[in-house]
């Protein structure tokens, strides 16, 4: 691997970042291993052999250059990245680069000397698996009998730190009943919470093996009704997707150093490797993502024509980690979407109609009307 120099970084950045390019963004799945083993997990098949892993000095170096390049937002994830034997020493680097540090954690590995740590970085936040509003219906998911105990000294450990903590909830079949529980809990614990019905069939895996906790469609309307309220995002055209900034101003690293323009689309799009060159000529310079940047709506052109498009968490990711060509719908995601265009309609007794959004609301727009002695067709 070729080594830049920070001159050289320099006149790279100068010479080819536009502003709309720089990596505000970016998800570093530090590793894939955890200390739970999560039946709805969509990294269980995965590889974790560390010996594929970035060494510590290249981890270091890349994080300098997302300082160089722009980065303000840097999410380590894993896996649970708290395994990983120089995490901390990340962190402070994180931290003294002035990123805004955000931790996602099974929080089996945050004691109250580490959480004082995390404070000492400035670490913005940590999210946390909560699984369930008990140990045996957390534990039963994790299949990590205790786990439950010590996400909630995890908890107060954070707490008593200082440090802002999100209880993050997967909702499947056997917790959809505990989400009211689970909202309370986490308001007398004084952390945030989130939940979140969608469940992903796992990489290098098939929907067969979340089916058991997967919410069917009536699961998912339920979910919907209680928890949401879907409506159609506010957006300028009738139809057309909105396109993301997953290669733009958000980057996804993998645990073995392979670069993407997103996390979601895991080993699906490489776009470079950090075990063979730089993250900058990476961002800079890679033909793919030169590629995937000058793609636009009429790239995608099943989903751009799609009537209920102002309802869809449109993701070109999901489509390649479902194991589709990436520029295709993901079905599951099109469920979801005419789920969401039904409820609306349920709940404001009216018929969706394409057309521009405001405030979450249709816009028509009418039709100018000619006098027929005016429109140049009539005109002899």
């Amino acid at each position: 691997m070729r080594v830049v120099d920070k001159s050289e970084l320099m006149s790279l950045v100068a010479a080819g970042l536009p502003g709309q390019y720089r990596p505000w963004q970016v998800v570093w799945d530090l590793t894939y291993a955890c200390q739970l083993r999560c039946t709805h997990c969509y990294q269980m098949n995965l590889d974790w052999n560390v010996k594929r892993q970035l060494p510590t000095e290249r981890i270091l170096e890349t994080l300098d250059e997302m300082r160089d390049l722009g980065t303000q937002e840097l999410l380590f994830s894993g896996g649970d990245p708290f395994i990983v034997r120089d995490f901390m020493t990340f962190v402070e680097r994180a931290g003294a680069n002035g990123f805004e540090v955000v931790i996602y954690s099974s929080g089996q590995g945050i004691t109250d000397h580490v959480a004082q740590r995390l404070a000492q970085c400035g670490v913005s936040w940590v999210e946390l698996t909560l699984m369930g509003a008990d140990a045996e219906t957390h534990d039963t998911v994790t299949q990590r009998r205790g786990s439950f105990v010590k996400l909630l000294d995890a908890v107060r450990a954070l707490s008593g730190a200082g440090v802002a903590t999100v209880g993050k909830t997967v909702v499947t079949k056997q917790n959809l009943h505990q989400v009211p529980t689970l909202m309370e809990m986490c308001r007398e614990l004084g952390i945030k919470f989130k939940c979140d019905a969608h469940m992903w069939r796992p990489w290098n895996g098939s929907e067969a093996q979340i089916s058991d906790l997967k919410l069917d469609r009536a699961g998912m309307q339920e979910f919907y009704r209680l928890y949401r309220q879907p409506g159609p995002q506010d957006r300028s055209c009738a139809m057309g997707v909105a396109m993301c900034n997953a290669g733009r101003s958000r980057a996804g690293i993998t645990p073995f150093g392979q670069v993407n323009p997103c996390t979601t689309y895991g080993q699906g799009m490489v776009i470079g490797d950090l075990h063979e060159q730089t993250f900058t000529e990476i961002w800079l310079n890679s033909p793919m993502l030169r590629r995937y940047r000058e793609m636009t709506s009429k790239s995608y052109p099943k989903c751009d024509a799609c009537e209920m498009s102002a309802f869809c968490d449109w993701c070109p990711g999901l489509s390649s980690w479902a194991g589709n060509d990436y520029t295709e719908p993901y079905a599951e995601l099109c469920d979801d979407t005419e789920i969401k265009k039904e409820l609306w309609e349920e709940g404001t007794g009216k018929h969706w109609v394409p057309a521009p959004v405001v405030n979450g609301e249709p816009v028509l727009i009418p039709t100018i009307m000619r006098r027929p002695g005016l429109d140049p067709a009539n005109q002899g």
